[in-house]
């Protein structure tokens, strides 16, 4: 199986990147300065409408796990490929018709995993009881407006199923004659920890669809956009990235700190704990990538 080629940037990709950290680091910089309080650092001083909530609970919400043509004409191509693989030729295009057996759909769950794993657990639960995104609600500036957010949240969240899958419905189907496999497009295989590609069950390669995006990125994009688009990658990446933290810093200081081991301190000392839990958490966060890149499956 042929190895994806090494892709160069261009010096406009770099600049364009650049420009991005460089407007990070002065809305930060000067953020810092009207951090004068805990409730500031960790809630925003509980100042913000419900709309500027609403987007951060999304952005929260969806983060880096998430983001990084004729219809007729997709669907028919998708049927070549899911044939190509040894599955029904509507695989890729519907989501209930083969979920009686996992060997017949191209995730490998039943209908009982869809609606447990997906519609309870990952839908239900993520979204009402996660911490990261219920932080959001909490710099509301009013009760009510706490309780807008998620249902403001919810109106774009419907969409964004499209962003999700199109990417990798697309990418299955373009570039045939760079394709590394047979019935892969761009998407590039999974790989195991020796480094040779994942086999399912059945004997087929595991496609990688998190990387469908990026992939189509690096093919399709001329130098310019192309930095345009790893831009708006890595700003997925640090929102989710920074929500984390955020969440990190917040339960350790207000939960476990002030609450079981400095009760009664001043509010500047918990400012400061704030602060100190920031470097550690992403001081975590790095250790942890290291140690998640020695599994195939970041679960």
């Amino acid at each position: 199986m042929a190895s994806n080629p090494v892709t160069h940037l261009a010096p406009i990709d770099y600049a364009v990147m650049a420009v991005y950290f460089a407007a990070v680091l002065g809305v930060g910089w000067s953020l810092r300065r009207g951090m004068r309080t805990s409730t500031d650092f960790f809630l925003s001083g509980r100042s913000l409408s419900p709309w500027i909530t609403g987007v951060a609970f999304i952005s929260a919400n969806l983060g880096a796990q998430e983001v990084i043509g004729g219809w007729d004409g997709l669907t028919a191509r998708l049927a070549e490929v899911a044939t190509t693989r040894g599955l029904p030729a509507n695989a890729y295009t519907s989501s209930w018709a083969n979920m009686g057996h996992a060997a017949r759909n191209p995730i490998g769950v039943e209908w009982f995993g869809l609606v447990m794993g997906l519609g309870f657990v990952l839908s239900f639960g993520y979204w009402c009881t996660d911490f990261l995104v219920v932080q959001r609600a909490m710099a509301a500036d009013s009760m009510t407006a706490a309780r807008r957010t998620p249902l403001i949240a919810a109106v774009p969240k419907m969409l964004f199923p499209f962003l999700v899958i199109l990417p990798g419905m697309i990418a299955l189907v373009l570039g045939a004659e760079h394709a590394a496999g047979v019935g892969q497009g761009l998407v590039p295989a999974k790989l195991a920890a020796g480094g040779a590609p994942l086999l399912d069950g059945a004997g087929r390669v595991v496609l990688d669809y998190d990387l469908a995006t990026p992939m189509m990125l690096v093919r399709l994009f001329p130098a310019g956009m192309l930095g345009l688009g790893l831009t708006a990658l890595l700003a997925s990446f640090m929102s989710g990235m920074a929500g984390n933290v955020t969440a990190f810093n917040t339960v350790w200081t207000y939960d476990i700190y002030q609450s079981h081991i400095r009760r009664g301190a001043s509010d500047a000392h918990y400012l400061w704990m704030g602060r100190i839990a920031t470097v550690g958490g992403v001081l975590l966060a790095i250790a942890a990538a290291y140690v998640a890149s020695a599994f195939n499956n970041i679960m």
